[in-house]
């Protein structure tokens, strides 16, 4: 069975559920309910359309950068310091929960009451670059580095043009017991940031270290 994820970003004003189905691709094409499906020019091509088809997303069809939803989920720790984890439906094993990510959030995570149809308000701004900066770890990841060095690895298909975005797959609980979960290079890095205290910054963050990226690069095998 394919497992579906939701983004759950906790900062001092509480926490938030963001729901990839749907996202920002109902707004930028004026769908406002399931009802609308048919009468949309659905393009599957498109690579914000993946998975927005109303029953929920799989780790690997949100996963990238430029992506509408994972750019609103950007902007939202945007100079915000917030717990991260991407929660899969089946993280419910008691050996994933730990101090920080609990069944409790799991519950808030899954919960119907926190679903939210259209999480975005407006079609968000492209993230390629910026930093995403681990503030317990200490680490920072530069996107536009990132994408440097994953055309010049020796696993990336040239033929490709899309670049798995670190994030999800970084703070990802539950990965590996559903289709559509990442299989890739790092694997053991799988998970490494979920729930840390992550932002997004456009500024250098000279206080931190940055990654070595032979260890944190994601490519999908």
């Amino acid at each position: 069975m394919g497992q579906y994820y939701r983004a759950y970003v906790e900062s001092g004003n509480g926490f938030k559920v963001f729901c990839p189905q749907n996202a920002v691709y109902m707004t930028k094409n004026g769908i406002r309910s399931a009802k609308d499906i048919g009468k949309h020019d659905w393009n599957y091509d498109d690579p914000n359309a993946w998975g927005t088809n109303f029953s929920g997303l799989k780790l690997m069809e949100h996963s990238w950068l430029e992506n509408d939803f994972m750019n609103g989920v950007i902007e939202t720790i945007w100079d915000n310091p917030s717990r991260v984890a991407w929660v899969g439906d089946y993280a419910d094993d008691q050996s994933d929960f730990n101090e920080r990510y609990t069944e409790k959030v799991y519950k808030a995570v899954w919960c119907a009451e926190n679903y939210n149809e259209r999480p975005f308000d407006e079609v968000p701004t492209v993230h390629r670059n910026g930093y995403i900066v681990n503030l317990d770890k200490g680490l920072y990841i530069d996107l536009e580095k990132y994408v440097r060095v994953a055309a010049f690895s020796p696993a990336w298909d040239s033929g490709s043009t899309w670049v798995v975005h670190p994030l999800p797959i970084l703070t990802s609980i539950g990965n590996g017991r559903g289709g559509g979960d990442y299989h890739g290079t790092n694997m053991d890095m799988v998970g490494a940031w979920a729930m840390d205290m992550i932002a997004f910054t456009k500024e250098y963050p000279s206080a931190h270290n940055e990654v070595d990226y032979a260890k944190f690069l994601f490519i999908e095998g």
